[in-house]
């Protein structure tokens, strides 16, 4: 993140609104949320550092394609005969 901003002004502009911003996850009158953030997203987190990948990209593996897949030249690709209609539903 710091990295992409070469001014140095720019980067005293965002550290100074990150300073001033309200957080989110913090409220004094109830700290909840805050204490628990990370004990409740442990397993995405122990994801994300043992496979080198972000928050976003560990949150998500669990939605992903995983039918049969078919090499082709280019890679792998999903098989169309994994899908199949039913009642206008698509299903594995």
């Amino acid at each position: 993140f710091w990295a992409r901003i070469r001014s140095r002004t720019e980067r005293e502009a965002v550290a100074s609104a990150l300073r001033t911003c309200r957080d989110v996850t913090w409220r004094r009158d109830d700290p909840l949320p805050f204490l628990t953030m990370t004990p409740t997203s442990w397993e995405i987190l122990r994801i994300a550092m043992a496979q080198g990948v972000s928050l976003g990209e560990a949150a998500t593996q669990d939605i992903g394609w995983f039918g049969r897949q078919a090499e082709t030249e280019g890679g792998l690709e999903p098989v169309a005969s994994d899908v199949s209609q039913s009642s206008g539903r698509k299903r594995l």
